[in-house]
């Protein structure tokens, strides 16, 4: 069987940031972007991108036709350098993960409509938390994206534009 609607624009946005070059802390790297899994295998693979959803919302419905915002979080997970040096200017964190936060919004907004299958994508803010457990601290910056949709109320598989 063919991939339904949701699934499709699920794939649009994996590949809008899969292998993509972002700045982070003014060094660029290409972002490894897989869908979530039970146990995200990151090992060195900096920046990775986790994609979790689509959460599904139907907003309303009318001629057999669904309007649907599909809800999706992507984070991504990078190495951060935070070795105290007085002789060498270090950006702030909040600058590094709303730079880092921004450059994924400008890769998944370049195309709104998911590959043809979507009305409009819209980012709905973002976060970030440090993890400084392991041997290497890590960042982990959150992007909330909404994407809406319509399908046909009897078979998602199809638009119901």
């Amino acid at each position: 069987m063919a991939d339904s609607i949701p699934e499709l624009i699920t794939k649009n946005l994996e590949a809008a940031i899969h292998g993509k070059s972002i700045t982070i802390a003014s060094v660029s790297k290409t972002i490894t972007c897989e869908r979530e899994r039970f146990v995200n295998v990151i090992g060195d693979r900096y920046p990775f991108g986790a994609l979790q959803g689509p959460f599904c919302d139907v907003m309303s419905r009318a001629h057999l036709i669904a309007q649907c915002n599909l809800y999706y979080v992507v984070t991504l997970c990078d190495a951060i350098a935070d070795d105290y040096n007085p002789t060498v200017a270090v950006d702030p964190v909040t600058k590094v993960v709303g730079n880092a936060a921004s450059d994924l919004v400008k890769l998944v907004m370049l195309d709104r409509t998911r590959g043809g299958y979507a009305t409009d994508t819209t980012w709905e803010g973002f976060d970030y938390f440090i993890n400084s457990d392991g041997d290497t601290p890590e960042m982990y910056v959150t992007v909330q994206f909404a994407v809406k949709c319509f399908l046909r109320d009897s078979d998602p598989y199809f638009t119901g534009g």
